[in-house]
């Protein structure tokens, strides 16, 4: 098996490329330029994820069975400051991210990371929060991931990715 995992240098990466690594598999990962991925075994790319035919070309390169989205701007006081890159990198990414999946001939399966920020605030009644469970996102980072997700479910629906 080969996964690639975008945006793995930080913490969750770390811990993910680990496993896959126990588990045998074949793994490529993505970072920005300022980052450092030192992981022996692992390919790693730079990658611009507001930049499609730099994905696109990632992709068709490693040509993985599986993908991991993880790339973010998961900083809620910095999705106040600056909504557009928020918008930028969450939804914009990760619609780049699919479209360049679309696009290839063999056709991975993605898993797009969520947080549980797009919740908002939880019900008593509703826990433990499931899939059905009603997104309130109550900041922009929040409606950025409440909006990948959906995004996500629009292309399986659309496209039959596995998504």
């Amino acid at each position: 098996m080969k996964a690639f995992i975008i945006g793995a240098a930080g913490f969750v990466g770390g811990h993910l490329m680990d496993e896959m690594q126990r588990l045998g598999w074949t793994v490529g990962a993505s970072k920005m330029p300022q980052e450092t991925i030192a992981k022996s075994g692992v390919c790693v790319y730079d990658l611009d994820i507001l930049n499609p035919d730099a994905i696109s070309a990632v992709l068709s390169e490693f040509a993985p069975d599986y993908i991991v989205h993880l790339a973010a701007q998961s900083s809620v006081a910095l999705s106040w400051k600056n909504p557009g890159l928020t918008i930028d990198v969450n939804v914009k990414g990760a619609v780049n991210v699919l479209e360049a999946v679309r696009a290839l001939e063999k056709k991975p399966r993605i898993l797009l990371i969520g947080s549980g920020e797009q919740y908002g605030h939880i019900h008593q009644d509703e826990c433990p929060v499931g899939e059905e469970t009603p997104m309130r996102p109550g900041n922009i980072y929040a409606a950025t991931k409440a909006c990948q997700d959906m995004l996500g479910k629009i292309y399986a629906d659309a496209y039959g990715m596995d998504v």
